[in-house]
């Protein structure tokens, strides 16, 4: 009969998203899980918001001269109307620094500990641990954060090409002590 175990479940509070200075959140950007996944020229990303920016058409050769506009990215996206908007250097910044609806990626660990305790003598006894960390091997990616430029292209995303996980993989080990 096993006497000592032991299973731990960590979980991230998923800290709210801090948005870059020029951007206005105008609604509900979040994502369901099931929307998190999006491949861009091959490269995964996960994806954490609708990136759906538009901007101030300033160009004065344009018909929409004066309107906002979503940016190329939000309408390749699939986007049809806008969760930000990018604020004009002389308007002023209203837009708090961050946005308590919108959080970034959350983790789940999984940690077990088995041991078995053996009475050797009346004051010793030896002990037989198997430790497994991180068993359903989930990758975090807590020190990371999405990319909160609302000009670039992989806004409201992380790009799973240059950001590696930031957690060790599954680790299992198995281990004895003698208890004197």
């Amino acid at each position: 009969m096993l006497r000592n175990g032991l299973v731990a479940v960590r979980r991230d509070s998923d800290v709210p998203l801090a948005t870059k200075g020029g951007s206005l959140y105008l609604k509900n950007a979040h994502l369901d899980a099931s929307d998190m996944k999006r491949f861009i020229g091959g490269i995964e990303y996960i994806q954490g918001i609708k990136p759906c920016v538009e901007r101030l058409n300033t160009a004065t050769s344009s018909p929409n001269f004066g309107k906002y506009e979503l940016m190329p990215y939000s309408v390749a996206y699939g986007c049809t109307e806008a969760n930000f908007r990018i604020v004009e250097p002389y308007q002023i910044q209203t837009a708090p620094s961050r946005v308590s609806e919108l959080r970034r990626p959350s983790y789940r660990l999984f940690d077990v500990n088995l041991a078995k305790s053996i009475p050797v003598t009346e004051k010793t006894r030896l002990q037989f641990r198997l430790e497994a960390f991180n068993i359903l091997n989930t990758p975090m990616y807590d020190e990371r954060d999405y990319q909160r430029s609302p000009t670039n292209s992989e806004f409201g995303s992380i790009s799973k090409g240059t950001v590696f996980q930031s957690n060790f993989p599954r680790q299992i080990q198995v281990a004895v002590k003698f208890l004197f």
